[in-house]
């Protein structure tokens, strides 16, 4: 698969490059997927040209297909509408939290899976294919929002419908059924990955459930002319985290509505984005990569159910696999409770011999 020189730091700091030329190729700067695929929890998708589709893409309508979009996906927040589009509709802030653009999916899925060599932009997984399951139009999970997400854990774990879901939206509060649906979820052996969010400085729900895999964000700055990696967001108990990944500053792809809501909208890129949204899209990625690249010795060592979702979360914590990247003197910052400080290595994580996991490595349904 040729890459530019050009990629962006998080794929440096992640080695994607190097993770990526492990993987079966399917021709010239494709990745061979087979059947793996990512369930995609987030406000649904845009035609942007990140996933395949022409751009511009005026005049396009729900239900096209590309590249990536796997139209298996649905609309779980206004289930009448039958399909996974984001329609870029106007949204009340929540909290006043909900400060992002119009469009997270589009910007969660295009860090996750896009791939648009004429804009040289390119996902950490490039090319995945997504199971795009509308659950929300914002980012904090509340009310309905939260139902809806736990119907699309459910079809997921019933309907068999991906291995892995990335959930980049989170609430603060506690929700009984998701936490029922990730536990159905683990059950089945999908590797449920969920962000550790920013705001109220505590790990948000769901990545705060021990069935997750809860991931944190990573900074990277320029001080003095010298570059720092630091925590992104941070939280009362870093334990809860299981592993960091970039989460700023990150390339992405946008999208804004040009004229009505309801009317044609411009796509292009942007290249200051920040959240744990996108951490938690780079460990999706890893686990999918993982997947495809390791499937057979996978089904052979574990079977079916939990036990792959706890090999995969061994790994990440393992530090002969992923280690930390941040200074001592950031860690001394973050205090004890920071511990081993685990930042993502794809190329690590692919090669790595799978760990022994026993009963008494299954997972609790809440971290204490």
């Amino acid at each position: 698969m040729p890459l530019p020189d050009s990629l962006p730091w998080n794929h440096g700091f992640v080695r994607s490059r190097q993770a990526w030329a492990l993987l079966p190729q399917a021709g010239r700067d494709r990745i061979d997927w087979g059947g793996v695929r990512v369930a995609h929890l987030d406000t649904g998708y845009t035609f942007h040209p990140a996933f395949g589709f022409p751009d511009p893409p005026d005049g396009l309508k729900p239900g096209a297909t590309s590249a990536i979009i796997v139209q298996d996906g649905g609309d779980f927040l206004e289930p009448a509408r039958g399909t996974a589009f984001d329609p870029l509709e106007a949204f009340a802030p929540i909290l006043k939290v909900e400060l992002q653009p119009r469009g997270h999916g589009t910007f969660s899925g295009s860090v996750l899976a896009g791939r648009d060599p004429k804009a040289d932009f390119y996902g950490v997984a490039p090319g995945l294919p997504l199971v795009s399951l509308r659950v929300t139009n914002g980012s904090v999970l509340l009310g309905h929002r939260a139902q809806a997400t736990a119907d699309a854990l459910n079809a997921v774990a019933l309907g068999g419908l991906a291995p892995v879901v990335n959930i980049s939206v989170g609430t603060p509060a506690e929700h009984p059924r998701i936490r029922a649906a990730i536990n159905r979820a683990y059950e089945a052996g999908i590797i449920v990955v969920a962000a550790g969010g920013q705001i109220i400085g505590e790990v948000v729900f769901p990545s705060r459930y021990g069935r997750a895999v809860s991931v944190g964000g990573v900074r990277r700055q320029v001080a003095q002319g010298r570059v720092q990696f630091r925590i992104y967001a941070r939280y009362s108990d870093y334990r809860l985290i299981d592993v960091w990944a970039p989460a700023a500053p990150i390339r992405r792809g946008h999208v804004e509505p040009a004229g009505t809501h309801a009317g044609p909208y411009r796509t292009g890129y942007f290249d200051a984005a920040d959240g744990t949204t996108y951490a938690t899209t780079h460990v999706t990625a890893a686990a999918a990569l993982w997947l495809r690249l390791r499937g057979a010795e996978i089904d052979a060592k574990y079977g079916p159910g939990w036990p792959r979702v706890e090999a995969f979360r061994k790994l990440l914590r393992d530090p002969a696999v992923c280690f930390s990247r941040l200074s001592d003197a950031e860690r001394g910052e973050l205090g004890p409770l920071f511990g081993h400080t685990p930042c993502l290595d794809l190329p690590r994580l692919l090669r790595a011999p799978l760990p022994t996991v026993g009963p008494g490595d299954k997972a609790p349904v809440q971290r204490s």
